[in-house]
């Protein structure tokens, strides 16, 4: 078929996409609408793609995202208002707005940020799940655990949530979310399920059509330093667009892709 051009990395993208979308339809099974909570609003573009690639795949199976429950559990922006709001009162405004329903789901955003290295996000999940978690589907969205074995004991506030499927992104995560996070399958289940970004997968231009965008980090978890004369020197007749990916934090950042250079990942999902 035409998804097979490209070469064998083009169908190993594909087989990603195809197993990201059959580990999301066993989670959200039965399920048509659901809230999309913890948009990531900073400046790694990374997490952009993959919160886009969350609402791919949501409208792949079907399952519509209610835009007025977006929010960030962080750094609220004025596209996406602070979280706490539907945690405040024992949540009596979401149950009101969304009431506990089997054909509806809280899904939590994915990334890299369940471990140690990000308290803000982990309290977050962990007070979703004390609100939410006795009346609601939970759906944690592919995420990378870096908690060592013996601080994994703190992903046991998962055990809590009544009905809860939680997606590692790699192996080593998955087995972290099953033992420690579920019990083993006891209080919910845990899966392998690649990085929602992936849900983004469709036919590519061949390489000829297509400019070369150097997308780098510029924080302090950037893997190296990049020589951008060199770089540019070596591409020859290549032209290369830089993108820095946080060259500072804050909201600032991801209002300016809103307003300024049209990144807004809210756009689309609201139709503007």
């Amino acid at each position: 078929g035409s998804e097979a051009s490209g070469g064998a990395c083009a169908e190993v993208r594909y087989d990603l996409r195809d197993a990201l979308v059959e580990a999301a339809r066993g989670a959200l099974r039965g399920v048509e609408e659901v809230a999309l909570w913890d948009f990531p609003a900073h400046g790694n573009r990374g997490d952009s793609a993959i919160w886009s690639g969350e609402v791919a795949l949501l409208r792949r199976l079907n399952v519509s995202v209610r835009t007025d429950l977006v929010c960030s559990s962080f750094v609220p922006v004025a596209a996406a208002p602070a979280c706490d709001g539907w945690l405040e009162d024992e949540g009596q405004r979401l149950r009101r707005a969304f009431p506990p329903s089997s054909k509806r789901a809280l899904v939590l955003h994915g990334g890299g940020n369940v471990g140690p290295e990000y308290p803000p996000y982990e309290e977050f999940r962990k007070n979703v799940v004390e609100t939410f978690g006795r009346d609601y589907r939970i759906v944690l969205m592919p995420q990378t655990v870096t908690y060592a074995d013996e601080m994994a004991s703190s992903l046991n506030f998962w055990r809590a949530a009544a009905n809860a499927t939680l997606l590692g992104r790699d192996a080593l995560s998955a087995k972290l979310l099953h033992v420690h996070a579920c019990g083993g399958g006891v209080f919910c289940r845990a899966a392998l399920a690649p990085d929602a970004a992936f849900a983004l997968t469709s036919v590519a231009p061949s390489p000829s059509e297509r400019e070369v965008l150097w997308l780098a980090r510029g924080d302090a978890e950037r893997a190296q330093t990049v020589d951008r004369a060199a770089m540019a020197a070596a591409a020859a007749d290549v032209s290369i667009r830089w993108d820095d990916l946080q060259p500072g934090e804050g909201p600032g950042d991801v209002e300016a892709f809103c307003s300024d250079e049209g990144h807004c990942v809210l756009d689309d999902l609201r139709g503007e």
